[in-house]
């Protein structure tokens, strides 16, 4: 089944020191509806996203942050953290929660490509996702 929709997501980052960032996200900002071929319409309403960054040091990120901080469509807002350790160039460690569910991922860079690992816990039922990024 195929179907058609068009939506509009608005960010924006700002960095008022060089260690803390913060950030703010619009999705869906005129709320999207998909039209399938066979007469079903799925809507993505309106969110808006919250987050936030420090880096203490240059190997060392820890961030946050909240969706749906408005509480929109009468659905609860969720929290999300994480940290990142770089011990090495092109070496990067991950941990986090979504929710309640932990989260453990790694990446390698090399020359101009970066392969991801993702173990997704919890709600996610132990999802496991490799990815791979080139860099041109």
């Amino acid at each position: 089944v195929s179907g058609f929709g068009a939506g509009i997501d608005l960010g924006v980052i700002g960095r008022p020191t060089e260690e803390f960032s913060l950030g703010m996200m619009v999705k869906e900002i005129l709320t999207t509806d998909i039209k399938w071929q066979n007469g079903v319409v799925t809507r993505y309403e309106m969110l808006v996203n919250i987050g936030a960054a420090y880096r203490p040091l240059k190997e060392l990120t820890v961030a946050a942050d909240v969706h749906n901080i408005l509480r929109q469509n009468n659905s609860p807002n969720t929290f999300h953290a994480g940290v990142e350790v770089r011990p090495l160039m092109g070496v990067a460690f991950r941990a986090g929660l979504y929710d309640n569910s932990k989260t453990v991922g790694a990446s390698l860079a090399a020359w101009k490509a970066i392969v991801d690992y993702t173990y997704l816990g919890g709600e996610f039922g132990r999802t496991q996702t490799i990815g791979l990024t080139g860099k041109f």
